[in-house]
């Protein structure tokens, strides 16, 4: 059986060394963090159990923490490989004591604040790109959307929880025809590079301790 030249065999130590996911989320992340001063924003595996969180973890507030909840194919895959991912931006708010104001301000009024500003930055296609190449701007069919998801238990906790989410294509991730290496992503600049050999070894090690050169 021929395989076609994007499916060649390649280790897992590369393909966890190239994870332009990873580089979409990490930057991200990164951008609200410059962009959105006082709110405290990392990235997160995925999906939330709010009760779980609201029961056991302290989380210094307002918070951003992203991550995806789905990876798909998209249409032009078999040239490209692309990969749509659905991202997902929880917002934890509340209240917040303004001391410049000497007022204290609704954690619902943080959110929406929050909320809407990370929606500006969503539909600049420039800002949008995460200082990536490789990336499409979010989709605007359906656009990106801000919505509730708290539960009355994490309100009455004193906290309210919404949610950005957004669609996002990573493009070209193969290599060009008559090619051997795939490229990673450079969550800095961008840029197209080989992958990081140093980084498949120690990969590697952790995988295959005995195998290690």
């Amino acid at each position: 059986m021929t395989l076609p030249e994007r499916i060649a065999p390649v280790s897992v130590a590369t393909l966890c060394a190239t994870d332009p996911a990873g580089a979409l989320i990490d930057a991200a992340a990164a951008t609200f963090k410059r962009l959105i001063t006082g709110v405290h924003v990392a990235s997160h595996p995925g999906k939330v159990d709010i009760a779980d969180i609201v029961a056991s973890e302290t989380m210094a507030l307002p918070a951003i923490r992203i991550g995806f909840t789905r990876m798909r194919a998209t249409s032009e895959a078999a040239a490209h490989h692309g990969l749509m991912l659905d991202v997902i931006a929880y917002i934890v708010t509340g209240e917040l004591t303004d001391l410049s104001e000497k007022r204290r301000v609704n954690r619902e009024v943080v959110a929406r604040a929050i909320g809407a500003r990370m929606i500006d930055i969503l539909i600049d296609d420039t800002l949008s790109a995460w200082g990536l190449e490789a990336v499409t701007p979010p989709s605007r069919t359906p656009g990106p959307e801000f919505k509730p998801v708290f539960t009355s238990d994490a309100y009455a906790k004193g906290v309210a929880w919404y949610a950005v989410t957004w669609s996002q294509t990573l493009i070209d991730l193969s290599p060009s025809v008559g090619g051997t290496s795939p490229f990673r992503l450079n969550g800095e600049g961008g840029e197209m590079l080989a992958p990081d050999i140093e980084a498949e070894a120690e990969i590697a090690a952790l995988f295959f301790p005995g195998e290690a050169a």
